[in-house]
């Protein structure tokens, strides 16, 4: 009987351990890989997902689907929250939510609410845990380029605990210099400093870039016809603009020293 008992002891020990093992190699070592992007696929980030005909900020499945078997692999979303404070892809609940699900606008909903939607050609909006669900299954190479008009802070807190082991495959773009200390302090590593909403002057961007490693600078299009992005190209700072949709003018920017550009619509690896 006291055999019995020890054997029945090691049997759980040994099942808990093999459990821990292969749960840590599922988790980490399958998603947290991060594919490294060549110079082609780091030139284009797809906005909202990347537009589908007349429709842009879509931010759903088919979109990102679009974009990614055109080769793009740098994929920026826009994330809202519900009223019970969970994240969804959508870019705001004004006008789009009465485009893309015929509802109310200018009215939040709870996250059951939100997935229930229907939503139109049948296409298929995201949650947050969608998203990595689809980047871990059907996406595996592509990087989710994070943009919130709301809590920044919350949302990299919920992407820190909840996702560690994407972090490699997360570049979370933060709206100003403290937002990159409390990102790179939950260990994120490729940041994106966005100047659409910051209070700096492109000396104080210049001086953050000198001293902190930054994945890229994205700028509105009026500082990128400026000679910040030659400065920021001599430090090796990689610099983007938005959105760009005609190659002409993407050409125009790179010769200010603009590298690379989101777009809805030049989803091609080949500029």
């Amino acid at each position: 009987m006291k055999k019995r008992s020890i054997f029945l002891i090691f049997l759980i020990i040994a099942i808990i351990i093999f459990s821990i093992i292969f749960t840590f190699i599922h988790t980490y070592n399958d998603y947290s890989k991060a594919h490294p992007l060549s110079l082609q696929e780091k030139k284009i980030i797809a906005h909202a997902g990347g537009a589908l005909g007349d429709f842009k900020y879509l931010n759903n499945l088919e979109s990102i689907e679009n974009s990614y078997n055109n080769g793009i692999r740098l994929i920026e979303l826009d994330i809202e929250f519900t009223t019970d404070n969970k994240p969804v892809m959508l870019h705001s609940w004004d006008g789009f939510v009465t485009k893309f699900f015929s509802l109310e606008a200018w009215k939040t909903y709870y996250y059951d609410e939100f997935k229930n939607f229907k939503m139109v050609n049948n296409w298929h909006q995201l949650t947050l845990d969608d998203t990595i669900f689809y980047m871990k299954n059907m996406f595996k190479e592509m990087y989710l380029v994070t943009d919130t008009k709301n809590d920044n802070k919350l949302l990299l807190d919920i992407l820190a605990t909840k996702y560690p082991y994407m972090k490699k495959r997360i570049i979370p773009q933060v709206y100003n210099q403290q937002e990159y200390k409390y990102a790179k302090d939950l260990g994120f590593n490729n940041i994106i400093y966005t100047l659409y909403a910051s209070k700096d002057t492109p000396e104080q961007v210049i001086d953050f870039c000198k001293n902190n490693e930054i994945f890229a600078i994205t700028m509105p299009k009026d500082l990128a016809y400026t000679d910040l992005p030659s400065k920021l190209s001599e430090l090796g700072i990689y610099t983007y603009t938005h959105t760009i949709n005609d190659i002409e003018e993407f050409k125009s920017l790179s010769t200010k020293g603009i590298n690379g550009i989101y777009t809805d619509y030049l989803l091609s690896t080949t500029y």
